[in-house]
C-alpha cells in the first residue's frame, strides 16, 4: 500500500504531492486525512495523506517510507477545501497546509487583551424586526440578509446560533478585520461564555492548539475569527455566518497564498449542505446575481428612510469653485450653530492622476473600453486596453483648455474649510488615526468604515456628506461600478441608522441611474460583464512579475505574454502597475482574462515560481 502525501513544507506550486510506502503495520491504521510523520529532503517533517493507493508510478528505489502515524485525522471537509483552494487559487496545497496546521509552543505569551462583555439590547422596534427576519429562515438554504442595525444583525446571528448549538453544531463567524472581531467578541462572550473560540493570528500557540483540536473534535462551540477560520477542521459545522460579505478583507491579497476565504467557505457549505448566511448593506454583484437566480433568499429588505440630497458640483464648476457646494456649506453652519457634529467623507489622495475637464467636469477615458484614463508621465495610458496616446490639449466635449489631474484630498480640503469657515477640521486617515471625541467636523476617507466608524460616540451628528462621489466612479477598474453602488448603500444605511438630518452627496452626474435604482444599475452592469467576460462570467487572473532588473523582467514578461498566447490563453500585454517597485524588485503585471470553466491548471507549470498568482484581484493594479 501506498498513500499519496502533502508535505508540510514550502514547495514550487509544481509539485504537488509525493508518494509514500506504508509498512505493513501501518495499513489497517492509516487513514485518509492522516498527518503522519515522514522524511522529506533529509528533514523529518509531518505530511497529510491525501488517498491511499494499491500502485505507484514512482520509481519503488527511490520511494520512501512513512516514519510514523500521529493521532491526528483531518476531516473531509478541510481535505475538500484545501483542494478547492490549491485549484481555484493556482497555489501548492503544501502552501495551505503549512499555514493551517498550528504546532503547541510553550514560553511564547501574547499580551493579554481584556474584553468586557456588554449585553444585548433591543428597544421594542428592534426585536420586532429581528422575529420578522427569523420568520423567513429555511433549513439547508443561502441567504443575504441586509444590514440596517448591527445590533439586530446580532440578535439574528444569536438567535440562529442558539437555535445550533442546541443541535450540537460548530458554528462559525466570519468578519473582516479585527476591529469587526473586537466589536463581536464584546457581545458573543457575554452571552456564549466558554462556548465561544476566538480566532486570532497572533494568539499564544498553546491556546491556537488546544482551540484547534476542540474543534478537530466535533465539540459543539461558536468559532469567531477572520480570513484562516475558513481553514479549521469543522467536524460538525452546522451554520456559516460572514458579516459585511463584500469587504475586500475577506480576500488575502498581499502575500501567499491568495485566497478569498468568503469564497473557500462558500463552497464548504453548497458541497455539505451547510446553511450560509451573508451580510451586508448592499450585495455584491456576485450575490445579486445569485438572488435574481432565487439561489440565495433575502432574508429582509434595506431601509432607506432618509431622504438623499444630491449637491450639483457643476454649479460650483461654473463658479470656479469645487470643493463645497452650497448645500454641505449650510449643513455646516447649522452643525456650528446647533453645536452638533458633521462627518464629511472623500475617498481620493492628494495626488491623484485622473484627468478632468475644469470647465465641464468632463473626464477623459479610453474609447475602447470607456474605463478613465491614468496619466503616465506625459501620455494617457489605458491599463485595461494597453492604450497609450498622448495627453489631449482641449477638452472633447466642451473644447475647454483649462485640464488639470484631480484634485482637493483630505489635506486641501481641511485647509479649505478652515481658511473660509474658521472652524477646526479634525483629518483621520490611515497615517492619522487618532481623532478628539469632541470633534465638531470630522473629515476622513474610506479609512473611516473600516477603522473609525464603530470607536466613534454617534450621538449629537447632525448630518454628513460625501464629497466627491464621481470618484468612486473614475477609477480604473472594472469593479468600479460595483464599488460605487456599494459606496452609496454603505452611506445611506449610515445615515438611516443615525437618524441623520442632512445626507448629501456632491455629484457633477445627478441623472447618473445608480442614484434612482440601484437593482438596474446592477442589471445593466452584469449585462456589461457579461459581454466583456468579467467576473463572475469569466475569471481574471493577475501575474505579479518581479526583478531587480527592470530590462530583463521587461524581456522575461514579454517572453511569458508570447507563451501565454501560444498556450491558447488571452492575456493582455504587459504593463507598470501603480507602484512601480516593491523593495529592490521592479515590477510589473500580465492580466489574463478567461471563462469561467477554462481549464487554468497549465498555469502552475507556465508561469515561473518566483512569481506571484492571484485569481480575481481586488485591483489589476
Amino acid at each position: 500500500m501506498y498513500a499519496k502525501i502533502i508535505p508540510l513544507t514550502k514547495l514550487p506550486r509544481k509539485f504537488e504531492h509525493f508518494d509514500y510506502l506504508v509498512p505493513k503495520q501501518m495499513e489497517d491504521k492509516i487513514k485518509k486525512g492522516h498527518l503522519v510523520v515522514i522524511y522529506f529532503r533529509n528533514q523529518k517533517i509531518k505530511g497529510v495523506v491525501i488517498e491511499l493507493i494499491q500502485n505507484t508510478s514512482t520509481d519503488l528505489a527511490k520511494i520512501k517510507t512513512i516514519n510514523s502515524l500521529t493521532s491526528i485525522i483531518l476531516p473531509e471537509t478541510l481535505l475538500d477545501a484545501v483542494d478547492f483552494a490549491s485549484k481555484e487559487y493556482l497555489a501548492s496545497s503544501a502552501s495551505f497546509y503549512k499555514n493551517i496546521i498550528p504546532t503547541p509552543e510553550g514560553k511564547i505569551k501574547d499580551k493579554e487583551i481584556n474584553i468586557k462583555p456588554y449585553p444585548l439590547l433591543l428597544n421594542k422596534k428592534g426585536v420586532e424586526n429581528v422575529i420578522d427576519i427569523l420568520k423567513n429562515w429555511q433549513e439547508n438554504n443561502n441567504f443575504f440578509l441586509y444590514e440596517n442595525n448591527f445590533k439586530e444583525v446580532l440578535a439574528v446571528f444569536i438567535k440562529l446560533i442558539e437555535k445550533n448549538l442546541k443541535n450540537k453544531k460548530q458554528i462559525l463567524i466570519l468578519v473582516p478585520t479585527l476591529q469587526d472581531l473586537e466589536n463581536f467578541e464584546s457581545f458573543l462572550s457575554h452571552q456564549f461564555k466558554n462556548n465561544l473560540i476566538i480566532w486570532k493570528a497572533k494568539e499564544n500557540k498553546n491556546t491556537k492548539y488546544k482551540n484547534w483540536l476542540k474543534i478537530l473534535s466535533g465539540n459543539t462551540c461558536v468559532i469567531l475569527g477572520t480570513r484562516p477560520t475558513c481553514f479549521l477542521p469543522f467536524q460538525n459545522l452546522g451554520l456559516v455566518l460572514i458579516y459585511n460579505s463584500t469587504s475586500a478583507d475577506h480576500k488575502q491579497w498581499d502575500m501567499n497564498p491568495r485566497y478569498n476565504a468568503k469564497e473557500v467557505l462558500e463552497f464548504v457549505c453548497n458541497k455539505n449542505n451547510i446553511d450560509l448566511l451573508l451580510t451586508d448593506y448592499w450585495p455584491s454583484i456576485n450575490t445579486f446575481k445569485q438572488i435574481t437566480e432565487k439561489k440565495t433568499m433575502e432574508l429582509n429588505k434595506p431601509i432607506r428612510k432618509i431622504e438623499l440630497i444630491l449637491a450639483d458640483l457643476r454649479k460650483e464648476i461654473e463658479a470656479k469653485q469645487s470643493l463645497l457646494t452650497f448645500p454641505v456649506y449650510q449643513m455646516i453652519q447649522e452643525a456650528h450653530e446647533l453645536k452638533k457634529r458633521v462627518i464629511l467623507l472623500i475617498n481620493r489622495a492628494e495626488n491623484d492622476k485622473i484627468f478632468i475637464c475644469n470647465d465641464c467636469n468632463n473626464i477623459f477615458n479610453c474609447p475602447t473600453c470607456n474605463k478613465p484614463f491614468v496619466i503616465d508621465n506625459d501620455h494617457f495610458l489605458c491599463y485595461h486596453c494597453n492604450n497609450k496616446v498622448p495627453i489631449a490639449k482641449t477638452c472633447p466635449n466642451c473644447h475647454g483648455i483649462e485640464l488639470k489631474s484631480l484634485h482637493g484630498g483630505i489635506k486641501s480640503i481641511k485647509k479649505y474649510i478652515e481658511h473660509d469657515l474658521a472652524i477646526e477640521v479634525h483629518t483621520i486617515s490611515k497615517d492619522h488615526p487618532e481623532f478628539p471625541k469632541d470633534f465638531r467636523i470630522l473629515l476622513s476617507t474610506d479609512y473611516f468604515w473600516k477603522n473609525i466608524f464603530h470607536k466613534i460616540n454617534k450621538d449629537d451628528i447632525y448630518g454628513s456628506a460625501i464629497l466627491d462621489f464621481d470618484f468612486y466612479l473614475t477609477k480604473p477598474e472594472f469593479n468600479q461600478r460595483e464599488n460605487a453602488a456599494l459606496a452609496l448603500e454603505r452611506f445611506l444605511s449610515f445615515a438611516n441608522d443615525l437618524n441623520l438630518k442632512k445626507a448629501i452627496i456632491q455629484t457633477a452626474k445627478l441623472d447618473n441611474k445608480i442614484f434612482e435604482n440601484i437593482p438596474e444599475f446592477y442589471k445593466e452592469e452584469l449585462e456589461e460583464r457579461k459581454s466583456t467576460l468579467y467576473p463572475p462570467f469569466g475569471k481574471l487572473i493577475k501575474i505579479i512579475c518581479k526583478d531587480k532588473m527592470l530590462q530583463k523582467l521587461e524581456s522575461d514578461t514579454n517572453k511569458l505574454y508570447n507563451l501565454l498566447k501560444e498556450e491558447g490563453y488571452h492575456p493582455m500585454p504587459p504593463f507598470s502597475p501603480y507602484n512601480k517597485k516593491r523593495g529592490d524588485n521592479n515590477l510589473m503585471h500580465i492580466i489574463l482574462k478567461e471563462n469561467s470553466d477554462a481549464n487554468l491548471s497549465k498555469l502552475i507549470k507556465i508561469i515561473p515560481d518566483e512569481y506571484q498568482i492571484d485569481v480575481n484581484p481586488i485591483s489589476i493594479y
